[in-house]
């Protein structure tokens, strides 16, 4: 089944570079206090990057970098 997200017509995998990993350094160095993890923070720059807004998660460190949560 994994296979289907790398054949998929529908989907878009974004992958950070480096140059995209500095950048979220910087939203890991916001939210140090609160948490957010490396990861996050990648995905927070790739979404920025890529104008996206909403997110399917579960996760509510999104909403506190400003993204909604698709529901």
């Amino acid at each position: 089944r994994g296979r289907a997200f790398y054949n998929s017509d529908r989907l878009i995998i974004l992958r950070a570079g480096l140059e995209e990993e500095k950048q979220a350094l910087l939203y890991f160095e916001k939210y140090a206090d609160q948490g957010v993890s490396f990861t996050d923070c990648v995905s927070f720059t790739l979404m920025e990057g890529n104008h996206l807004k909403e997110v399917f998660t579960f996760d509510h460190h999104f909403t506190q970098a400003g993204f909604s949560i698709w529901s």
